[in-house]
């Protein structure tokens, strides 16, 4: 499980949206 470190962010709040972000992005990778 990656999960990126914005390094001017750091609430796990953010966290969330990065993984939510991620796994869109890998959808759509498979997707296409």
């Amino acid at each position: 499980h990656l999960r990126r470190r914005p390094a001017l962010v750091k609430p796990d709040e953010v966290f969330d949206y990065y993984e939510i972000s991620e796994s869109d992005l890998q959808e759509d990778t498979d997707h296409e």
